[in-house]
């Protein structure tokens, strides 16, 4: 009787681990749908403005995101910041665009695999929600950041994005400079004079919280309409 017990335990085990498992599948195939189906748009806008290699570039992105679907979200940002890290070039707004100041859709910086800091942070932004990851643990940061070269008080202007593990936890910081995804108290290289993502604007580090971050940030506000426009809804 022991052991008939035992076999019916773990049978009953197994079948609620592949029940688990199936649903997890359908959960992430349901999300990857959405995903999908943005991308369609997306991948026919860059097809037809930046030609056939920036369409694969969008692919390769894709298949990538494809890949997180059941991982634990830190993987998910360390992967996806490999990703861009990887891919693409640094580059600034003058050179690659022309102008001074230019803040680049995803869909651009893909096709074009250049960008500077905001443009970095703004690709990860947009790929780390698509996978699945809530707006209240993203923040884009614009901070003064101390660079290699620079002498001792000098900062110059930069933006990067933070990872909240939990809304209230100390945040990674994800860097167009820097390869590794480190938490905040490691950057101390970084000074940190507001952040902001959809859903609001944040001063300094008193964290004074105003909401309607894109009427307060018009190049904020343009990007996101231009992301829209190519078929991702975040």
């Amino acid at each position: 009787m022991k052991i008939q017990f035992i076999l019916r335990t773990r049978k009953y085990y197994f079948h609620l681990k592949a029940l688990m498992v199936f649903l997890l599948f359908l959960v992430s195939t349901a999300s990857m749908a959405k995903v999908n189906s943005d991308l369609e748009q997306l991948y026919n806008m860059v097809l037809k403005d930046f030609g056939q290699p920036g369409a694969d570039s969008v692919l390769r992105w894709q298949r990538m995101l494809g890949d997180l679907s059941l991982l634990p979200n830190l993987e998910k940002v360390e992967k996806i910041n490999d990703f861009f890290t990887q891919t693409l070039d640094y580059g600034m707004d003058k050179s690659v665009y022309g102008k001074n100041d230019y803040w680049a859709s995803l869909g651009e910086t893909l096709a074009i695999s250049q960008g500077d800091c905001e443009d970095f942070a703004i690709a990860k932004y947009v790929s780390l929600r698509l996978a699945g990851i809530s707006d209240s643990n993203l923040r884009l940061m614009y901070v003064k950041a101390k660079t290699a070269n620079a002498k001792d008080s000098v900062y110059e202007s930069h933006i990067v994005l933070a990872y909240y593990d939990e809304t209230d936890s100390e945040p990674y910081i994800l860097d167009s400079l820097i390869a590794d995804v480190k938490p905040v108290s490691q950057r101390t290289d970084l000074k940190l004079i507001y952040s902001f993502n959809k859903e609001g604007l944040w001063l300094g580090e008193q964290q004074k919280y105003y909401s309607n971050s894109t009427e307060r940030l018009s190049s904020w506000s343009h990007v996101l309409a231009k992301i829209e426009q190519q078929g991702i809804m975040l």
